[in-house]
């Protein structure tokens, strides 16, 4: 609920609040961009063709209290 994310141009942006900090942080970025990924490219049919799909490169940005 404290996560937010959207398309801006050619980058998925990926924001989270974090109130200490996270050892499994690169894994949960993983799963959020591939669910994300998924919502964004799966009305696409053309994975097997052989042009390549243009994604949008991911940012991934963490908040931390202090």
């Amino acid at each position: 609920k404290n996560d937010l994310s959207f398309l801006f141009t050619d980058v998925l942006n990926l924001y989270e609040h974090q109130s200490t900090e996270c050892a499994n942080l690169p894994l949960r970025g993983l799963i959020y961009f591939g669910k994300l990924y998924d919502k964004l490219y799966s009305d696409n049919k053309n994975w097997y063709t052989d042009r390549q799909i243009a994604l949008a490169m991911p940012q991934f940005i963490v908040f931390y209290n202090t």
